[in-house]
């Protein structure tokens, strides 16, 4: 009913509700691409990562990383963005013919010899960082290891009930951006605020607005340094599972 010629993109509150069939239905009646953030996270993952480790005063090419894949042109963008800055990266896909064509392609852009798994359970224990792409995935949690930084980058966010068993684990869920009065609300029942989720942010972001304020873990708002200290630092003896 809203539709114009100028409309090309939907913004939907609260889209990690939504399945993948959902946001697919409503794009084919609608004519209308729904923004779900994905891209903007996967294209800042390298930067916070890197990052995270650097306020570690570690090395993020020492870590040992999984992709879990949903088989799309996101896991393949992901792979070949964060290969370059790393010794480790394993993927884990269903799809013998995705991964070796990944496989093939990582190494040929980026030099970096691409490991695969078939199987997750009997492997988790070795990985760092987990990035999981897919929504049909379930992890058991016994086998993750002890500080693990997990970023879920699913539609509904299908990991982050997580860190409900294993406090210990970070559960990234989403990454945060500055509105820079891009959007303005009509009335106190719908505004926006001055940051935005990533979702919001795909479809105003320009290059006064680029900036990565905080990341979405275990269900709380944290920058960069503040996640690291109240994790892995000075911190970290406090209460961390509060949330607001």
């Amino acid at each position: 009913m809203i539709k114009t010629d100028e409309i090309k993109y939907l913004i939907i509150e609260r889209i990690h509700v939504l399945s993948q069939e959902d946001i697919r239905e409503i794009e084919n009646k609608c004519g209308l691409k729904v923004l779900d953030g994905r891209n903007e996270i996967i294209e800042q993952t390298p930067y916070v990562l890197k990052e995270i480790y650097r306020l570690r005063n570690q090395l993020l090419n020492e870590k040992e990383i999984l992709i879990i894949s949903d088989d799309t042109y996101l896991t393949e963008k992901l792979t070949i963005d964060i290969a370059k800055y790393l010794r480790f990266l394993t993927i884990y896909s269903k799809d013998k013919d995705f991964t070796w064509e990944l496989v093939k392609k990582t190494l040929i852009e980026t030099g970096l010899s691409l490991q695969s798994i078939e199987r997750l359970d009997n492997t988790l224990h070795k990985f760092e960082i987990i990035i999981n792409m897919s929504s049909n995935v379930k992890l058991d949690t016994h086998n993750i290891k002890k500080g693990a930084i997990i970023i879920d980058v699913s539609i509904g966010r299908v990991l982050k009930f997580i860190n409900t068993n294993r406090k210990d684990i970070v559960i990234i869920t989403d990454f945060i951006f500055n509105n820079s009065a891009a959007l303005i609300g009509g009335s106190d029942e719908f505004s926006f605020e001055e940051k935005v989720s990533s979702y919001i942010y795909e479809g105003i972001k320009d290059e006064s607005n680029n900036n990565l304020v905080e990341l979405r873990a275990n269900e709380k708002n944290y920058g960069i340094k503040e996640l690291v200290e109240v994790f892995y630092g000075k911190k970290r003896n406090q209460s961390i599972f509060s949330t607001k």
